[in-house]
C-alpha cells in the first residue's frame, strides 16, 4: 500500500483551513 504524502498533506491543509475559517466565523458572529 503506497500513500501519496503530497495529496494527504494537501487534504490536511485544506481541512485545517476550513476548520479555522469556521471557528473564525463562529467567533465573529458572537
Amino acid at each position: 500500500m503506497t500513500v501519496d504524502f503530497n495529496s494527504v498533506y494537501h487534504l490536511i491543509s485544506h481541512f485545517t483551513k476550513y476548520i479555522s475559517m469556521k471557528k473564525l466565523l463562529h467567533y465573529v458572529e458572537h
